[in-house]
Parts: structure tokens; sequence; C-alpha cells
């Protein structure tokens, strides 16, 4: 059984907090609209989570991983930037698909710069979170919490 899918429970707290990012991101900015500030949290969450777990470019991730720090730091992060924009156009299109987002197409699926540094300081809180937990155990991980 693969690690991601022992722990459903984490990832869905994990989720809720990308939502919960979403919001806080459409808060300070103004945006005014939770529901497609909370989906773009989610969607955009999504690849890197799955990619952190192992479910989606598992070699990358591993070849990443051995390099030397001066290497692994920025191919790590323009992987996450890759993995944020992806998500970012999904989220952009699927809003833009059923009316939830109103203007151009290609504005709906490109992220701003500002919206690249928000999520990538969010994913690193995130990943710091489950990079944690797989070095301390899961159970001493959620004991520490309770």
């Amino acid at each position: 059984m693969h690690r991601a899918a022992r722990q459903p429970l984490f990832w869905l707290v994990i989720l809720a907090a990308s939502a919960v990012a979403g919001l806080v991101y459409d808060r300070i900015i103004g945006g005014g609209e939770p529901i497609v500030a909370a989906v773009r949290g989610i969607l955009m969450a999504a690849p890197l989570l799955a990619f952190e777990s192992g479910w989606i470019l598992p070699g990358w991730q591993q070849y990443v991983r051995r390099l030397p720090t001066l290497l692994a730091v920025p191919a790590a992060e323009a992987t996450y930037i890759v993995l944020i924009a992806s998500g970012f156009a999904a989220s952009g299109l699927l809003l833009w698909g059923v009316g939830g987002l109103t203007g151009p197409w290609l504005e709906a699926v490109t992220p701003s710069l500002r919206v690249l540094l928000y999520a990538l300081l969010v994913s690193a809180a995130i990943v710091s979170v489950i990079r944690i937990r797989d070095l301390i155990g899961s159970e001493v991980f959620f004991s520490l919490l309770v």
C-alpha cells in the first residue's frame, strides 16, 4: 500500500490547510471570492502534495534528493514552481469553465508573480510539516499534536 493511502486524514488536513491558505490570500489581497480562493488553494497544493507523497514523479523526487544541496534547492524550487503553476492552471481552467471566473481564459490560467511567491511560502511551511512527520514518524507526530 502506498504510504499516502495509509493516512488519508493527514492528507485531507493538509488540503484543508491549503484551502485556508487560499482564503487568507483572498482576504489579504481583497479578491472577495472565497469559494474561488479555496478551490485555487486546494488545486494548487494537490500536485505538490502528490509529488511530496511520491504519487507523481517519484524518480525525479529521488534524483533531486540525491543532488548536492547547491543543486537540490534550485531544482526543488523549480519543480515546486512548475507544480504550483500547473495546479493554478487546472484551477483556472475549471473555474473559468464553470463560470466562477470571468475575463480572458489566459488570465484565468496564468499565475502572477505575487501568487507564485505566496504559494511558495505556503508550500515551504506545508512541506516542512510533511518532512517533520516523515522524520519523526506518524505516531510521534500525532501524539505531539494532541
